[in-house]
């Protein structure tokens, strides 16, 4: 398992067989071939991080392309439909950046969606928070030689700030046609209860609820992901790092809620690209 984390395609178990080994070469090849594409995609179609209309229409173009080698696709009809429908585009878009990058995304989904269990939402409203969480940071793929590692975590537990990528997320997020409750977790994700936040220095409760979830997830898997280049803190610790942040930086209800959340939770989050549920 920690070196599928860290990039390994799979394993196989002795003993196995040839047919075992061809599927997962195979397999290993059109994940490659979708990345490398996708990664081509960055490089050649500025128009992806245009206008809104411009973006539309190039976002259109790529998910053409990718679904007619996809076989993540089932079809490109169904490809092109529904939400949940385009998370094997976004899982990729994601690792073709950072699949530190990705893990972290998974992570931070795998947490609000406790949060979800614990909250009077309905089932849209977590659907929409499972996917906002697991897009939270989309728009650092937007970002020239991005790399997850090179983002330095605050004392706060924030990442430090890039502050386009939340404007450049959340245009990816309107021009794929997502809900606007997905939107406002990747344009809100960095705002603060006391309003000190970006990109908008809303306040309390202006801040939609969603985006709330997602900045304590995000804070807190900051301070305690073994990732590269980081200080990993145990649970107690951590704890008591955000806490510090009650009624600055977090909603103090949430952020309570969150602690008791994660004390109550026997089970590890995820640490490989593990998608949020449909």
């Amino acid at each position: 398992m920690e070196g599928i984390r860290h990039g390994a395609a799979g394993y196989l178990l002795k003993p196995f067989n040839v047919n075992e080994l061809t599927t997962l070469i195979q397999q290993t090849m059109d994940k490659k071939r979708r990345l490398d594409f996708l990664r081509n995609c960055f490089r050649t179609l500025p128009e992806l991080w245009g206008s809104e209309e411009e973006s539309a229409r190039a976002w259109d173009t790529v998910k053409a392309r990718y679904a007619s080698f996809s076989t993540n696709a089932q079809d490109d009809t169904a490809f092109q439909q529904g939400d949940m429908n385009l998370l094997p585009l976004l899982s990729d878009i994601l690792e073709a950046t950072d699949r530190h990058l990705l893990n972290h995304s998974s992570r931070v989904s795998f947490y609000a969606t406790l949060m979800a269990s614990r909250l009077n939402l309905t089932t849209p409203e977590q659907k929409s928070l499972a996917l906002g969480a697991f897009l939270h940071d989309i728009g650092k793929t937007t970002l020239s030689s991005y790399r997850f590692s090179e983002d330095q975590v605050l004392p706060s537990g924030e990442a430090s700030p890039c502050k386009e990528h939340v404007d450049r997320g959340a245009r990816m997020i309107a021009s794929l046609g997502l809900p606007i409750e997905v939107r406002q977790i990747v344009a809100c994700h960095h705002e603060r209860w006391d309003g000190q936040g970006y990109p908008h220095g809303f306040k309390g409760t202006d801040i939609p609820l969603l985006a709330r979830i997602v900045a304590i997830a995000q804070t807190f898997d900051h301070l305690t992901a073994d990732t590269p280049g980081r200080v990993v803190l145990p649970l107690e610790a951590a704890v008591r790092q955000i806490s510090l942040q009650s009624h600055t930086q977090f909603d103090p209800r949430l952020l309570e809620l969150f602690i008791q959340v994660v004390k109550d939770t026997p089970v590890s989050p995820p640490a490989m690209d593990i998608a949020p549920a449909a």
